[in-house]
């Protein structure tokens, strides 16, 4: 199944609900993703665009120590065992939560030797956790302009690096070799729209 040239912009959750328990202060969590994939298979999410569109986060009312409320949850959300799944040539605009893999550790039954997403021609986002999974490779990551060194991070959480495929006997692309030519790339050709290149 293909998706391209979509604009999305996230639901508003008018009833944003408060976990005390969710990290040290609590946290707002919204209801509704711009888009969310479950037990699918072989996707590619193509030269789309999510934001938050008209109703940033940042201007959203006052809540609980002075936060504003999150009135948006995951701009897209992978899950459900789902496999096999490239995002490419996205944008992700104006949002604290881009991007989810994997619901958490209950889930681990649907999940395990599933989850496999690919991100060509990246985004700015950046993040290693270890949520009850076992694997993590990354290649040429960067990030404030230096190789983001992900697989170390993983490696000083206990994650091995054998994640049983390999992107490259997959697809046909070109790597980026440097965050200038990386944001090029992007803001050439990332997002709903845009012309088509190949990285």
């Amino acid at each position: 199944m293909r998706r391209r040239n979509l604009h999305l912009e996230d639901p508003v959750d008018h009833f944003t609900g408060r976990s005390p328990d969710d990290g040290t202060r609590g946290s707002w969590n919204a209801r509704f993703d711009a888009m969310t994939v479950i037990t699918g298979r072989n996707i590619w999410i193509d030269h789309c665009t999510f934001t938050d569109g008209r109703f940033p986060d940042r201007e959203a009312p006052l809540g609980f120590h002075g936060e504003r409320v999150q009135r948006h949850d995951g701009l897209l959300d992978i899950e459900g065992g789902s496999d096999f799944v490239t995002v490419s040539d996205s944008r992700f605009e104006n949002h604290h939560k881009a991007i989810l893999i994997g619901p958490g550790d209950g889930r681990g039954d649907r999940d395990r030797g599933h989850l496999k997403v690919r991100y060509p021609g990246g985004g700015p986002w950046l993040a290693v956790a270890a949520y009850g999974g076992a694997e993590f490779l990354d290649t040429g990551s960067w990030f404030n302009g230096r190789p983001a060194r992900l697989n170390a991070v993983a490696s000083a959480l206990g994650l091995g690096s054998e994640v049983g495929w390999d992107p490259d006997d997959v697809y046909d692309h070109r790597a980026l070799t440097s965050p200038a030519a990386s944001e090029r790339y992007v803001l050439r050709h990332a997002g709903a729209g845009r012309p088509h290149g190949r990285p």
